[in-house]
């Protein structure tokens, strides 16, 4: 993901991001079937760029809490090294799921039984 396979668009006066179309499946759901990536393609909601530069409004809640992480180790939108070190930054629980970025929808199985382990251990 980067300058070649995003664009900028205004939204209320606040920058955003969308993936374009043409490189949609690639950056974001590549195990998925082109059919389903093209209504995702042009149905996505754009990313404030405030949510990926914005300062932190205090402790982030993962230095106290237990936590549990997916690993997708083919997203293109989030390199796995940068799953892997943030989730072994929160000492998270970690799954590693051969999927694409859009892992809850290519591979829900193993998402549901994540946060079913998750509630578990947190009751």
């Amino acid at each position: 993901m980067g300058p070649d396979t995003t664009v900028a668009i205004e939204h209320e006066g606040e920058p955003e991001l969308r993936i374009l179309p043409e490189h949609y499946q690639d950056v974001i759901a590549g195990d998925l079937p082109a059919e389903t990536t093209d209504v995702l393609a042009v149905t996505q909601r754009s990313v404030r760029v405030q949510a990926l530069t914005a300062e932190l409004s205090g402790a982030p809640a993962w230095r106290t809490l237990p936590s549990w992480a997916v690993v997708a180790t083919q997203d293109n939108a989030i390199p796995a090294q940068a799953q892997e070190f943030m989730a072994e930054r929160a000492g998270s629980h970690v799954v590693r799921v051969e999927a694409s970025h859009a892992v809850a929808i290519s591979q829900p199985g193993a998402v549901a039984d994540l946060i079913i382990e998750a509630v578990k251990a947190t009751r």
